[in-house]
């Protein structure tokens, strides 16, 4: 959760990016990243999280 709220206040004030972006090593790890809220991207294996969400989460 702290890097959550670390990117998403460096995204606010330095770079302007929009998710946060995973690579799940495993399906334990989709399964964990998924309680989080991350939407796994069809075709490449990654997952992500907007910043809209992770504002949500404070």
């Amino acid at each position: 959760m702290n890097a959550l709220k670390r990117s998403y206040e460096v995204s606010k004030s330095e770079i302007g990016s929009m998710a946060v972006i995973v690579e799940p090593i495993d399906e334990q790890a989709i399964r964990f990243y998924e309680r989080y809220g991350f939407i796994l991207l069809p075709d490449s294996g990654k997952m992500f999280l907007t910043m809209k969400t992770i504002s949500d989460l404070h």
